[in-house]
């Protein structure tokens, strides 16, 4: 005598129980799974969200270009008004060195923009 059990022998009810809830389990993970395919309005939704959220990230990644931009751009904006300080401060000193070049080309100048001035009167 064997204690296994044959397979022309009749299952145990408590297998038969077992396989029951087992099957009963999988076809429930199944039909939830299906449901939820089936559920478009949910699934539009959660698509919804997750463009919302690439959206925002987006726009945190632009804005933080934005300042770093702006960062760059103000203080190359204060190294240019540096140098430029730095040249006037040159021209100045150059010009009370040398004052006659400068009144030159300033009285030069001077009448390029009357002669523009009269030119303009004259043509209308």
């Amino acid at each position: 005598m064997t204690t296994a059990r044959d397979e022309t022998d009749p299952p145990d009810v408590d297998e038969l129980r077992d396989g029951i809830a087992q099957t009963r389990a999988e076809l429930g993970e199944t039909v939830e799974a299906l449901a939820a395919k089936a559920d478009v309005k949910a699934r539009v939704k959660e698509s919804a969200e997750d463009a919302k959220a690439k959206v925002r990230e987006k726009a945190v990644e632009v804005s933080e270009r934005i300042k770093e931009g702006a960062q760059d751009a103000a203080s190359a904006g204060t190294a240019l008004a540096g140098r430029a300080q730095d040249k006037a401060v040159q021209v100045k000193d150059d010009v009370r060195r040398r004052p006659v070049p400068y009144g030159v080309i300033a009285a030069a100048v001077a009448a390029t923009v009357a002669a523009v001035i009269v030119w303009r009167r004259r043509s209308r």
